[in-house]
């Protein structure tokens, strides 16, 4: 099982990368991806339960430093799936290689498949 480490991490990144390249175009990615990682307190309101919707919602509101803590989770999580992917490339280890393709995934499905709650790249 760990010889299919190096092939899942590959197919991961040519995912992405067929993503950037091929669906979107790499300067509207860039500038989707920059809007969307401005408005994440924004998405995390939308996507969490109902439950603690009201309370995120006021904390985001009365302490601004949650805003800036929440823009700060897409991006750790990019890192440490990078440092994951490394890793399980390097010690060919599946279950990281795996971790590291959830995280990964997880940000592309979570942040470009709500597109943008609306926001649209404007060309001039």
């Amino acid at each position: 099982m760990d010889t299919l480490a190096r092939p899942l991490i590959c197919a991961n990144l040519a995912g992405i990368l067929a993503y950037i390249v091929l669906w979107t175009g790499a300067e509207r990615f860039l500038f989707e991806s920059f809007g969307t990682w401005v408005i994440s307190p924004v998405i995390y309101t939308r996507i969490c339960p109902e439950f603690f919707r009201a309370p995120l919602i006021h904390a985001l509101a009365h302490q601004p430093i949650y805003g800036h803590l929440l823009c700060a989770v897409p991006v750790m999580m990019f890192f440490v799936a990078v440092g994951y992917g490394i890793v399980a490339y390097r010690g060919r280890s599946f279950p990281v290689a795996f971790l590291a393709c959830v995280l990964m995934s997880s940000i592309f499905v979570v942040y470009h498949s709500l597109k943008h709650l609306g926001m649209q790249v404007v060309y001039y």
